[in-house]
């Protein structure tokens, strides 16, 4: 399988936010994230790396970066 896996890097480190990610697309701004099962997230931030061998994606927290739900754009 392909999935990738997806995660947001701060002075703390890297956490994972999303598994199996099929689809990132940007839009307004933020990437919406669609994995396997077709659950989706909205994530503000900025792409600093990706690694295809080990199905990986970095997303750099911008300021005020929340995580949002698709439907509601509200903070989750």
């Amino acid at each position: 399988m392909c999935e990738s896996k997806v995660y947001i890097v701060d002075e703390a480190g890297a956490h994972q936010v999303m598994d199996n990610v099929t689809q990132i697309q940007r839009e307004n701004g933020v990437y919406l994230l669609v994995n396997l099962l077709g659950e989706q997230k909205l994530i503000r931030g900025q792409v600093t790396r990706i690694n295809l061998l080990d199905h990986t994606v970095y997303l750099e927290r911008i300021p005020e970066t929340r995580t949002y739900s698709r439907d509601s754009l509200a903070p989750s």
